[in-house]
């Protein structure tokens, strides 16, 4: 028979409550169970015991914050690892690390415009919920909900990007224009599969995905036409972030945030003050599909050019976009 013991920490009385569901639990699968405050055990009892089941109490904002520390810090641990120690093409040694003063300005001239991005994220959360508190604080939070989602949704298209950029950077050193291409049109394909099944479900089942979040009633009711909504940018969304991809795997990473600037701040937010006007919230959500379809005319526009004046002469020596 395995012996188990449960040791909490609980501030409140609710981790508790939860280790005694534990033990029962345990004990109802057949385990010989004993509980302990994490003040009551003692070390030296560990080799009595099979099995452990830890836990400690919520801890809010700051557990958050601790979470994000613990797995960023583990990330960077295996990331190191496995590129020292497993990835062969990479030769570590402290001489490297001498500041070049053109690296850093290549690096920084990627890495600014997506700097940037998040900010101009955060410009329009906050500028939104300004908008939307007028009508109610249950907008704001179905506004929350809808990033929460979409979020999940364009997981794939982001997984799928962090694997095209390095094709198109390393055929773009090679100067390799078909592959660019045929990279580029083959994301394009996909991102615009993934995204008509996510506007299927956000179609069929806006209730149910709400439902994750236990939605009220009164949630419900806005929540349902704005999901229905705002899911049509999807059709043209998956299609402008494979852009804004490409243009930061060409080094134009400036493209990028011109599109996103273009999107959040000269378009979503202006229409989503002007409709908000009219009084009624549903126009507020249109704001959202009008700016992607721009948005996206504007990111056609930039790939074209791109295509004409960066990928079609990589042949050549000299050229200017």
């Amino acid at each position: 028979m395995s012996k188990i013991a449960v040791i909490y920490w609980s501030g409140t009385g609710n981790t508790e409550a939860m280790a005694d569901l534990v033990a029962n639990a345990a004990a109802a699968a057949g385990a010989s169970v004993d509980k302990f405050t994490a003040s009551e055990f003692n070390v030296s009892s560990v080799g009595d015991y099979t099995g452990f089941a830890l836990g400690c109490p919520a801890m809010g904002v700051a557990g958050a914050a601790l979470a994000t520390v613990i797995s960023q810090m583990a990330g960077t641990i295996l990331g190191l690892y496995y590129n020292l120690r497993k990835n062969p093409e990479i030769r570590f040694a402290w001489t490297y690390l001498r500041p070049s003063k053109p690296v850093i300005a290549r690096i920084y001239g990627v890495g600014i415009p997506s700097i940037l991005l998040q900010t101009v994220s955060s410009l329009l959360i906050f500028g939104l919920n300004q908008i939307l508190v007028v009508f109610s604080e249950t907008a704001t939070a179905v506004y929350g909900v809808y990033f929460k989602l979409q979020g999940f949704a364009f997981l794939p298209i982001i997984g799928m990007n962090n694997g095209m950029v390095p094709i198109i950077a390393y055929n773009y050193g090679a100067r390799k224009p078909d592959r660019i291409m045929e990279t580029i049109k083959l994301a394009i394909r996909y991102a615009t599969l993934i995204m008509v099944v996510a506007v299927v479900l956000f179609q069929i089942f806006p209730a149910q995905l709400l439902g994750i979040f236990q939605a009220s009633p009164e949630m419900l009711t806005i929540g349902v036409p704005a999901l229905r909504i705002l899911s049509l940018c999807f059709l043209i969304g998956g299609f402008t972030i494979v852009a804004s991809s490409v243009f930061q795997a060409l080094g134009k990473g400036l493209l990028s945030m011109s599109i996103s600037v273009f999107r959040q701040l000269i378009l979503v937010l202006p229409l989503a003050y002007a409709l908000s006007l009219t009084g009624e919230l549903n126009m507020v959500w249109w704001s959202f599909p009008i700016a992607e379809v721009l948005a996206g005319l504007l990111a056609l526009y930039y790939l074209r050019r791109a295509h004409r004046r960066v990928i079609q002469p990589l042949a050549d020596q000299d050229y200017r976009f």
